[in-house]
């Protein structure tokens, strides 16, 4: 697989939402169904306000999620009707005073099921890109404070920022790529285990790779930066955020 349509399935992912998900093991993620869920999960239409499912999350376990429709725009304009729609309390600028500026937004509704067929969970979620000048991509991604849903994030932030009540976090996620049928050695399942690493099959040949992500949340909210790399230095990352916040 090349570094370029590696990073083509990737950009849609949020990373740190798909450590959320919360199943009895860590699941090893397949190339495949990563670029499966880029297209559902990232791409979604604007349906209705942010709706959450009620359940008993003592009882029941988020396993995945799906999404039931999508919708893509190139429009700043559309930006704002697609956060009223979906239901966030933002203001996204259309340039960041570190020059990234927006460049697509899209929406959808995604639907959580238990492993066994159940739907127990549905919300809205929210991802706009930005690039800068010289190329550099960064998303943002918006869902709804899922609470008991999920589990709670394990990984170690590598930096933190208070912004009055509201804490970023900065992690550093780490991707192993390996061809399908591929054997992992005890090592390399020992590794996947631990919070922040990740191995996923369907590549041509090993490739290790990291990825950043910057998030927050606030009482409904959860919100997050995320990055195809760590080219982007944290220091930007936590000023775009603290320019949403404020």
């Amino acid at each position: 697989m090349k570094a370029t349509d590696l990073a083509k399935a990737l950009s849609e992912i949020d990373d740190a939402y798909l450590a959320e998900l919360d199943t009895s093991e860590k699941e090893l993620i397949t190339m495949k169904n990563r670029k499966r869920i880029s297209r559902i999960l990232i791409a979604a239409a604007v349906i209705c306000l942010l709706t959450v499912t009620a359940f008993a999350a003592e009882q029941v376990r988020v396993h995945s999620f799906t999404n039931r429709g999508q919708e893509y725009q190139e429009s700043y304009e559309a930006l704002e009707q697609a956060i009223e729609k979906v239901g966030f309390k933002l203001n996204l600028p259309e340039e960041f005073s570190s020059g990234f500026r927006f460049k697509d937004v899209r929406t959808g509704e995604v639907v959580g099921d238990d492993g066994n067929g159940n739907q127990v969970l549905t919300f809205m979620d929210l991802r706009v890109n930005y690039e800068n000048s010289q190329g550099q991509q960064v998303g943002f991604y918006a869902i709804p404070n899922l609470g008991d849903a999920v589990t709670e994030d394990e990984r170690i932030p590598i930096a933190s920022k208070a912004i009055g009540e509201i804490t970023l976090n900065y992690y550093v996620d780490h991707y192993i790529f390996v061809p399908e049928g591929y054997k992992l050695s005890e090592e390399e399942q020992e590794w996947a285990q631990q919070p922040g690493n990740y191995i996923s099959f369907g590549a041509d040949a090993v490739e290790e790779k990291a990825f950043a992500s910057l998030t927050w949340i606030t009482p409904d909210s959860k919100f997050s930066f995320t990055e195809m790399g760590t080219s982007i230095a944290p220091d930007v990352l936590f000023a775009m955020a603290e320019e949403i916040i404020q």
